[in-house]
């Protein structure tokens, strides 16, 4: 992982005249930075090593049917924790505050808590026919549950923690599960101080400045609120989760056979059959998507996955997560 050894110390850039005019002083976050006395020319100086862990908890259940009388299947649940500081070894960012990197550890990325899968293939009674017409029929399904990935917030937007790192997280309060799961519908943006839970908890932590500037995030007793300049905001990483994935593919195969070595298999496949509509993770929705303060987009797109997990993960061919889809196959077996 990367953190930054050239960091100032939390607050360096919000002085009273930065605050007065809303406005951060890289000057004063460069002045503050621990190499400004031998290195004044250089600001971020990321420096990489093994400063993170990993673990994995799984508890795997498999049940196999053999077949019988044409069924067979196999069903699958996992239940699993992944936890770390960083899920990722390429195109990750520097944490939060690069003296705590600590404060990182949280739910991984790709932490899936539930996940059920079923395939089964149903062979249908054959009756000798004209063509084999009445004969080699085969009905498969497959099914994908599995529960909701998570998400942080990250506002790279504003340096709210005097840093100069630009990715800073907000104060949460409430249930997270009230942010999670909301499909394409952001979550419900206040101007200021004009919800009045929001105002009396800006007050309690003394952030009544950044709630005027930046507004706040509310969902039932939940809200997300701007931490005051020159400070770090509560939040967890990935405590939030995006949504589910649940999936049911089916398929038909009609199956001849012409010699002993030649034969031939008509496929008629879909899938999402039900054609559910499968959004894709808030993180991976673009500016706005898990950004608070995205210039041109806050509020309307925070919270909110717009995209289907195979258009998010730009692979809308073969992805996981599109709108129903129909495949058909003509296959030789020689």
């Amino acid at each position: 992982g990367l953190i930054d050894i050239n960091q100032p110390t939390v607050g360096a850039g919000w002085t009273p005249t930065a605050i007065t005019t809303w406005k951060v002083s890289t000057a004063a976050e460069n002045a503050a930075r621990p190499f400004a006395a031998s290195f004044p020319y250089l600001s971020n100086i990321n420096f990489l090593g093994n400063y993170y862990h990993s673990s994995y908890h799984g508890l795997q259940f498999t049940l196999t049917q053999q077949a019988s009388h044409g069924l067979s299947f196999t069903a699958g649940y996992t239940y699993s924790h992944g936890i770390d500081d960083v899920s990722n070894d390429w195109n990750t960012n520097v944490p939060t505050d690069s003296t705590n990197p600590s404060l990182e550890r949280g739910s991984s990325g790709f932490d899936i808590r539930h996940r059920f899968t079923l395939t089964t293939t149903y062979a249908i009674p054959g009756v000798k026919s004209p063509g084999q017409m009445l004969e080699g029929w085969h009905l498969n399904a497959m099914v994908n549950i599995q529960s909701a990935l998570p998400w942080s917030v990250q506002d790279t937007t504003n340096d709210l923690s005097g840093t100069g790192e630009f990715i800073d997280r907000w104060n949460f309060y409430g249930n997270p599960s009230d942010f999670s799961g909301r499909g394409a519908v952001p979550v419900p943006w206040f101007a200021g101080s004009s919800n009045a839970a929001c105002f009396a908890q800006a007050a309690a932590i003394r952030a009544t400045a950044s709630l005027n500037h930046y507004g706040c995030y509310v969902v039932g007793n939940s809200m997300l609120l701007a931490p005051a300049p020159g400070t770090l905001g509560t939040m967890g990483r990935n405590i939030l989760r995006g949504n589910g994935l649940h999936v049911l593919d089916m398929s038909v195969a009609k199956n001849w056979k012409f010699t002993e070595r030649l034969g031939a298999q008509f496929r008629f496949v879909v899938f999402n059959l039900l054609n559910m509509t499968q959004y894709a993770n808030p993180q991976f929705n673009g500016a706005g998507g898990n950004n608070p303060n995205s210039p041109g987009t806050s509020p309307g797109n925070f919270g909110s996955s717009p995209s289907t997990p195979d258009v998010s993960a730009n692979n809308p061919v073969i992805g996981n997560g599109s709108s129903r889809a129909i495949q058909l196959a003509l296959k030789l077996m020689f």
